[in-house]
């Protein structure tokens, strides 16, 4: 299962917790189950920001793994991507041994396996599959707009929102709304923390699908870009208006329209996957993002046409 796969596939499943009666607040006197639903409520904001982190981990080492069999001389590699792929894969390494060894494990085969990668990157352009996103326990805002820029995309988190914004995303702001969430997630793991409103779940929920889109709009075109040493992407970096995208709305009928970017609807299946078959080369082709979205305009899943 692709990183975008897990993530979509979790993000359902915490919705549909999010509507079950017993996570729903009842009459003021019924202290206890309002504490159990507070309770359960509490564990859903650790889970739905830790699919966040968990998406942008496993997409990170995704499209570095499709960078790595690119077999790029390493001299291409600029000066921060340079030391991303040293002496920062290396303290990740190191991290993520040490909480093996916390857990009983012998970390000496996982070090073997990702040093030599390191080493491999004095030659070819290769990351050790933990350089981005893997060297401390959390994941915070600077370290998005860090993993970004170091790919040559100025003013993340602004790209991300841009982005967010034209796929339909509701969010006022994606780094405020990323921000807040794990604000939510340290009290509730941490402290118990305030009572916590289903709502500002659900609306994280939405907000967590345009982040991690925008997120993988923009890395994964980066990534491409700089793969193929485009002379624009060297020079400016990439501006997320220059991505394209195909929408695929689902009407209230229950059928599946895919608009191009005239917004014309061009096709329409009631199965999204059949759909979809035709959809990907087109999209492909034209260079566009794909956005799947509900039928009240809200981003529900994606496709990163780019890379695989």
């Amino acid at each position: 299962m692709s990183a975008r796969e897990d993530f979509v596939s979790s993000i359902k499943a915490v919705s549909a917790a999010l509507i079950l009666p017993e996570l729903q607040d009842g009459p003021p006197t019924d202290v206890a189950h309002n504490r159990r639903a507070q309770v359960a409520r509490a564990g859903l904001a650790v889970v739905s920001f830790s699919l966040v982190e968990r998406f942008l981990r496993d997409r990170s080492a995704e499209v570095t793994d499709w960078i790595r069999r690119q077999r790029l001389p390493a001299g291409h590699l600029s000066d921060p991507m340079r030391v991303a792929a040293t002496a920062g894969a290396l303290r990740s390494v190191m991290f993520q041994a040490d909480l093996r060894r916390r857990n009983g494990e012998d970390p000496t085969p996982y070090i073997q396996q990702q040093v030599s990668l390191v080493h491999e990157a004095s030659t070819v352009i290769a990351f050790a599959e933990p350089a981005f996103f893997h060297g401390k326990p959390n994941i915070n805002g600077e370290d998005v707009a860090d993993v970004l820029k170091t790919f040559g995309v100025q003013s993340g988190w602004q790209k991300i929102e841009r982005f967010a914004r034209r796929a339909g995303s509701p969010a006022l702001s994606a780094a405020d709304a990323f921000k807040n969430a794990a604000s939510r997630r340290h009290a509730a793991a941490h402290q118990g923390g305030p009572p916590l409103p289903s709502g500002d779940l659900t609306s994280f929920l939405t907000d967590s699908v345009g982040i991690c889109l925008g997120f993988d709009a923009l890395f994964g075109r980066a990534a491409q870009l700089f793969c193929a040493r485009d002379p624009a992407y060297l020079a400016n970096g990439v501006d997320e208006a220059s991505i394209a995208i195909r929408f695929v709305d689902q009407s209230a009928d229950g059928w599946f329209r895919e608009r191009g970017p005239t917004a014309r609807a061009l096709a329409r299946n009631r199965d999204l996957e059949q759909l979809l078959r035709h959809t990907v080369p087109r999209a492909i082709t034209g260079r566009e993002f794909i956005v799947i979205r509900g039928s009240n305009g809200v981003p529900l899943d994606w496709r990163c046409c780019d890379l695989p």
